[in-house]
Formats: structure tokens, C-alpha cells, sequence
């Protein structure tokens, strides 16, 4: 669906000449991103509303979003595939989001936080076949992905300390999913590699 209207408007662009022959296929990528991200959006921002935590998903998908622009993941294999998996995700998360929030306890939320920020320090940076990165690539990727968790983490612990729970549920459930995709990620990469005959 994305990759059709993404597919009909860079070839609309190449022939009034606005796009030059060679950029195709970046601008068909830089449009299907771009559509799957409001696309998502649009659905965290509903089930944020139909969840009564309509700030809170907003927040949960921009720390979601950076994390998974540097620390990579798990691919679906199909477009249909990854809207129908993502928007399970998000409905997870956010419904995730609003138990955490109707409860007392820190541990849950803390468990999330901590195992998802090990996951990407140690798992991140994840390319894809498709998308390998090449040293320097890694490294910056690496950096700036660690960076941000960082950062969020700081931000979760920060506002915990002051009373803002809801900061702190965000982030834990962004740092998770990111920690989830890592790793059935390098497992995948793993189970492929086994696969190659001897």
C-alpha cells in the first residue's frame, strides 16, 4: 500500500522532471518512511486517546522513534507484515503504558528500564542485510543509540524523583520494545547463519 503510493509519486516526480532518473529509489524510500511513520503515529495517537494516555503515547513513540532510527532491529519480511506487527507493538506498549501507570509498584516499570538499557548498550547497533553499515557507520550508530538511552533513562530517573510517572513509564516501555527487537534480532541473524549448510 505505502510502497505502492510511495512508488506512483516519485515516478509522477521523475516525469515532470522535479526528480532526476538517478534518485528514484531514494525518494520511494524517503516517501514510504515518511508515510509509515504518520501512518504509525496516527495509530499510537488514537490508542493513546482510546487508553486515556494520550500524552504518554505521544512521548513513548519520539523516544521509540530515536532509538530505533540508530539502534536498529528486527525487520518484518513483508510490508503487510511489519504495519500489522508494528501496530500490535504500539498497541502493546501503549496499553502497557496505562497498567503501569494504574500501578503502585516501581519494579515493573525499573525492570523494563534496566533490561532494555542493557540490551541496546550491548546489542546496538543492529544493520540489516538489505542495509549494512559499514565500520565508521557502527560506530557513530553505536554511539548516538547509546546516547539516546542514555539520556532517556536519565530523563525517566529524573522525573520519577520529582513525580512525573508518566515520563518514567514511556520510557521504560520505549526502551524495552527497542530492547525486544534487538535481540529477536540478533537471534534471527543467528538462526540464518545456522542455516547455511557446512
Amino acid at each position: 500500500m505505502f510502497t505502492q503510493f510511495a512508488t506512483y509519486v516519485t515516478t509522477w516526480l521523475s516525469r515532470t522532471g522535479v526528480i532526476q532518473d538517478d534518485d528514484i529509489e531514494l525518494y520511494q524510500y524517503g516517501f514510504f518512511i515518511l508515510l509509515t511513520g504518520i501512518f504509525h503515529f496516527i495509530i499510537t495517537v488514537v490508542l493513546g486517546f482510546f487508553f486515556n494516555v494520550f500524552c504518554e503515547s505521544i512521548l513513548f513513540y519520539i523516544m521509540f522513534t530515536l532509538l530505533r532510527s540508530y539502534a536498529g532491529g528486527i525487520h518484518a519480511k513483508t510490508e503487510s507484515q511489519c504495519l500489522v506487527l508494528s501496530d500490535l507493538a504500539i498497541l502493546i506498549c501503549v496499553a502497557g503504558i496505562r497498567i503501569l501507570q494504574n500501578s503502585s509498584s516501581i519494579m515493573p516499570p525499573l525492570i523494563l528500564l534496566s533490561v532494555g538499557f542493557g540490551c541496546i548498550l550491548k546489542l546496538s547497533p543492529l544493520d540489516t542485510e538489505e542495509k549494512p553499515l559499514t565500520t565508521e557507520e557502527r560506530r557513530l550508530y553505536k554511539m548516538h543509540s547509546q546516547c539516546i538511552a542514555l539520556n532517556i533513562v536519565i530523563l525517566a530517573v529524573v522525573t520519577y524523583a520529582i513525580g512525573i510517572n508518566g515520563i518514567f513509564h514511556c520510557a521504560a516501555v520505549s526502551l524495552a520494545l527497542e530492547g525486544l527487537l534487538l535481540v529477536a534480532g540478533k537471534m534471527s541473524k543467528y538462526s540464518q547463519i545456522s542455516d547455511y549448510p557446512e
